[in-house]
């Protein structure tokens, strides 16, 4: 019989370290040993049902999370020390969704370095947890951190491709477009062109879009690379559906471009078309500076 008391101490160990005040009370456990299989069956029904009730408590009554974590914590423990790998499991789960709630708390008031911890613990158990790759990614969109930015975003990006998740591949490709199309506009703006050039290329890995050539386009005009700078204002044209206001942009770099190129009558039609809106005035002004008719 001694083995049975070994098990019997063995599960009260397990049963302390996950710290039960309700559900399955301890008589039930010293008075149920007969039901047992072996010492050397850890993963028996009977503690796989006790263990089970005490993550179900756990998570029922919303306990706050970071309880929840060392509860979690040590029913992992001791399911791994006696030997339990479903039990473990199990454990972990609770632990996952735990640091999720704590690390998703932090991110809601803006403690960006605390909740990435808090997910890199998580993502330490569960490497393919989406939504903590996800939420890092936002995190750094948040800190304007562009390397870790496009690091975490492409995981995320392999992960759902591998999973034929169609839908979030689209969601997260033009969340990183837009993020790295706006970050290189900003950058054309302070006139800092090798960098601009640089956050719209890697933009561009994301898929194609309109406003990403008109952005291109203006970057060459003002490189002086004036074939680039025609080619991806006509992309942009091509992709434009809108009314003549709407294609006035790609118009007026394009007929930038032309007048670069010294196409001049070409330039001059360009400009034309794209006296509309907000670039009305610089076409006239530029098609005056040509001696358009």
């Amino acid at each position: 019989m001694e083995h049975v008391g070994q098990y019997r101490g063995a599960l009260k160990k397990a049963y302390d370290a996950m710290d039960v005040k309700e559900g399955i009370s301890k008589d039930e456990w010293n008075n149920n040993w007969d039901l047992f299989q072996p010492i050397q069956e850890y993963d028996n029904p009977y503690l796989q049902s006790c263990i089970k009730r005490q993550r179900d408590k756990l998570l029922n009554e919303k306990k706050p999370a970071t309880e929840i974590i060392q509860a979690a914590k040590k029913a992992a423990a001791a399911a791994e020390k006696y030997g339990s790998s479903s039990n473990k499991t199990n454990s972990e789960k609770v632990l996952v969704q735990a640091y999720n709630s704590v690390a998703s708390e932090y991110f809601s008031n803006n403690d960006y370095a605390n909740a990435l911890i808090t997910f890199d613990s998580l993502l330490a158990i569960n490497p393919s947890y989406l939504n903590a790759i996800y939420n890092k990614a936002m995190i750094y969109v948040k800190q304007d951190s562009a390397d870790a930015f496009e690091e975490t975003i492409d995981l995320f990006i392999d992960k759902v491709k591998s999973a034929n998740d169609e839908e979030k591949v689209i969601q997260s490709s033009k969340m990183a477009l837009e993020y790295f199309r706006g970050a290189g506009s900003r950058a054309v703006q302070a006139d800092n062109l090798d960098e601009a050039l640089a956050l719209l290329t890697k933009a561009a890995k994301y898929g194609d879009d309109k406003d990403l050539y008109y952005y291109f386009a203006d970057v060459y005009n003002k490189q002086k690379n004036f074939d680039l700078g025609a080619e991806n204002a006509q992309k942009g044209l091509d992709l434009e559906t809108g009314d003549a206001e709407a294609k006035a942009k790609f118009y007026f770099q394009l007929g930038l471009a032309q007048e670069g190129k010294g196409q001049i009558s070409e330039a001059c039609a360009s400009l034309k078309n794209a006296s509309y809106g907000a670039f009305a005035e610089p076409s006239k002004i530029q098609r005056s500076n040509l001696k358009c008719d």
